[in-house]
Parts: C-alpha cells; structure tokens; sequence
C-alpha cells in the first residue's frame, strides 16, 4: 500500500547522529521515523513523500507487486 505524506517536523543535525521526521496524511494518521541525520536533512516542512507499507515477512513477489 502506498500513502503520500506531508512532512510537518523534521530534527536532525547538532550532536544528534539519530534524527526524527513527522508527516501526516489526508486521513490525519501520523508517520513517525528515525533515521540517521545526515540522511534526514534532505527534507523539509511542507515536503510530499510517499510510504510504501510492507507487511512483516512478506515474500519477494508480495514486495514487488507493494511498490
């Protein structure tokens, strides 16, 4: 399942090497993800992305057909 979301927080940078980014979709659910910081400063408030949600275990024709 694929999902479009709007960044609405982003921390990363200073001492930190784990930063947070927060978006939220249409239907009000929240995404919450930690990643390393560097990678993290790419995106900014008010940035799209989009979610692909891939089930645990999931075989390698479940992930190709996810994306």
């Amino acid at each position: 399942m694929n999902d479009e979301y709007e960044v609405i927080d982003v921390v990363s940078g200073g001492d930190t090497p784990i930063g947070r980014l927060r978006a939220t979709n249409d239907e009000g659910a929240e995404l919450s993800l930690e990643a390393p910081s560097g990678w993290l400063r790419q995106f900014k408030v008010g940035d799209i992305i989009t979610a692909t949600f891939i089930k645990k275990g999931a075989s390698p024709l479940e992930r190709l057909f996810a994306k």
